[in-house]
C-alpha cells in the first residue's frame, strides 16, 4: 500500500511518483512510462479505512477492478483488504492492498514462489517445524501447495539426506491396505519423512489401520516424521475419527489461498510463463521493463490478479500453460477470445 495512505495522508500516483522496485531489485524508480500522465491520480484516505480515488487532471485511462474510472470512486476498507487492481493506460497493472508495516524478515524460499507477508510467514513456519519430530497436519484449499510444503519441510531439516515417502490415502483401496502396508511405509521412510496425502479422504477401513499404526509408535521406532495433509473440513464431515484427528493435529500449518495473497499472482504468473518459454528455448522473449508493445499485456496480468482462483496456485499454473498453448507464442493471442474463455469464472 502507498506509504502515505498507510500513514493516513493523501497519496499520489503518476508517471513520476511514487518509486517502485523491479522484481528482485532494491533500487526504486518511478514508473517513467511515457504513456502515463504527469498529472497524478489522488488517493484520499478516510478514518473508516476507505479510500477515495480522484482523477483530477490526470488524462491517463484508468480502470479499477476492470471498470473505467470516472472523476472519482470510493473504495471500501473491504475492497482494500481484498486487493483492488488498477490498470493504467492498459500498460501498467498495480494492486492496491494493505501490507504489514513491520514485515517479517525473508529467509530461504525452499522452492515456494511469492513474497507476500503470508508467504514470508509460511517460510518461517517451515524453519520452525523442520527440526521437530512430532506429527504435523497441513491444511489448505485444493491447489495451495501442500505437497510442495511437505517436501520443503523435509529438505529444510536434518532428514533431507534420508528417504521421503508419499502415500495418497484417498487413492488407497481398503482391500490393498493393511497394517503391514503402514509398517512397510515406515520402514521405507526410516529416518526420513512419510507424507500422507489427502488424509481427510481416507476410507474408513484404512483410517483405523492408520490410527493403529500411529498408536503403536511405529513411526517413532523408525525415526520417521509423519506429515499429513488435507483440504477437507474433517470436523464437519462427521466421517473422520476424532481420535485420529487429535493424533494428527497436534501441530498444524494452514496454507493461505491465492486470493488471500493476491500480490503473488503476478509473481507466480511470470514464474510459470518463464518455465513454459524456457521449455522451448524462448525464455529471452520475457523481458522486464518499459516497452512500446510488451510481450505480455498488462491487461492480462490485471485480469489474472482480479480473479478469486478456487483452484489456487495449481489452477493458475494450468491456465498459464493453456493460454500459452493457445497463444502460439504471439502477444496478441494472450487477449484472444480463446484465452478469455480460459479465464471465465
Amino acid at each position: 500500500m502507498l506509504a502515505e495512505l498507510a500513514a493516513g495522508r493523501e497519496a499520489r500516483l503518476s508517471r513520476l511518483v511514487p518509486a517502485f522496485a523491479l522484481p528482485g531489485q532494491r533500487d526504486r524508480q518511478p514508473l517513467s512510462d511515457p504513456y502515463l500522465s504527469r498529472k497524478p491520480l489522488r488517493f484520499m484516505p478516510a478514518e473508516d479505512g476507505s479510500v477515495r480515488l480522484l482523477r483530477g487532471e490526470m488524462a491517463t485511462n484508468v480502470s479499477v477492478d476492470g471498470e473505467p474510472l470516472g472523476e472519482r470512486r470510493s473504495l471500501a476498507a473491504a475492497d482494500i483488504a481484498r486487493g483492488t487492481v488498477l490498470l493504467l493506460a492498459k500498460r501498467v497493472a498495480l494492486l492496491l492492498h494493505r501490507l504489514n508495516p513491520s514485515p517479517p524478515k525473508k529467509g530461504p524460499s525452499w522452492g515456494l514462489i511469492g513474497d507476500s507477508d503470508l508467504m514470508v510467514r509460511l517460510r518461517q513456519e517451515i524453519a520452525r517445524e523442520a527440526d521437530l519430530a512430532g506429527l504435523l497436519l497441513l491444511r489448505g484449499e485444493p491447489g495451495t501447495g501442500k505437497a510442495l510444503l511437505a517436501g520443503a519441510i523435509h529438505e529444510a531439516g536434518p532428514r533431507r539426506e534420508r528417504a521421503y515417502v508419499a502415500l495418497d490415502l484417498a487413492a488407497l483401496p481398503p482391500a490393498a491396505a493393511g497394517a503391514e502396508m503402514f509398517a512397510d511405509a515406515f520402514s521405507r521412510a526410516r529416518g526420513g519423512t512419510l507424507f500422507l496425502r489427502r488424509v481427510g479422504e481416507t476410507p474408513p477401513a484404512v483410517q483405523s489401520m492408520l490410527l493403529g499404526a500411529l498408536d503403536s509408535g511405529e513411526e517413532q521406532g523408525a525415526g520417521v516424521r509423519v506429515i499429513a495433509a488435507t483440504d477437507a473440513d474433517v470436523e464437519r464431515s462427521g466421517q473422520f475419527p476424532a481420535a485420529l484427528l487429535q493424533r494428527l493435529g497436534g501441530s498444524e500449518i494452514r496454507l493461505p489461498s491465492l486470493r488471500e495473497r493476491r500480490d503473488d499472482v503476478g509473481r507466480l504468473f511470470f514464474h510459470f510463463f518463464h518455465q513454459e518459454l524456457e521449455a522451448r528455448g524462448e525464455a529471452g522473449r520475457l523481458r522486464v521493463g518499459p516497452e512500446e508493445n510488451p510481450f505480455v499485456p498488462a491487461a492480462l496480468v490485471a485480469r489474472l490478479a482480479g480473479l478469486d482462483w478456487p483452484g489456487n496456485v495449481r489452477q493458475l499454473r494450468d491456465v498459464v500453460r493453456q493460454i500459452d498453448e493457445a497463444s502460439r507464442g504471439t502477444a496478441e493471442a494472450w487477449i484472444s477470445p480463446q484465452a478469455e474463455a480460459l479465464l471465465a469464472p
